[in-house]
């Protein structure tokens, strides 16, 4: 994978807007100047798909090369989880390439299996898509 760094001053709402993963879960985001991200995660597989989740994270408020870094949480409460996504935000190609880690609630001799980890790559799409 190559990492193209871009220089100059840049603004964190670049990454703003809604995107799609290679398993149809859809991010929207809003990303305030403070660095901020706010929005929802619909996941594309599983018991909770379709369903609006809300996020929560932060991305650098003055970023000054890309790829710019972000990441975000997403509380699953249903099934008393919560994921964390950690990546970047490459504009130049219009993507977010993340790393997943997934923990859900367990009984303690069973703590082995109850993460789980995965990579995700979105793609910026417009709703009407």
């Amino acid at each position: 994978m190559t990492y193209t760094r871009t220089r100059g001053a840049v603004s964190p709402g670049v990454a703003r807007g809604n995107w799609c993963n290679q398993l149809g879960s859809v991010l929207s985001l809003e990303v305030d100047q403070l660095g901020t991200i706010t929005g929802e995660y619909r996941s594309g597989t599983g018991p909770l798909a379709g369903r609006p989740y809300p996020l929560h994270g932060s991305c650098d408020p003055r970023p000054t090369t890309f790829p710019m870094a972000l990441g975000f949480v997403v509380d699953w409460r249903e099934v008393h989880g919560a994921t964390a996504w950690v990546g970047h935000f490459f504009p130049e190609d219009d993507v977010i390439r993340m790393t997943w880690i997934m923990a859900t609630e367990t009984d303690a001799e069973d703590d082995w299996k109850s993460t789980m980890v995965g990579h995700d790559v979105f793609h910026r799409y417009s709703p009407m898509d």
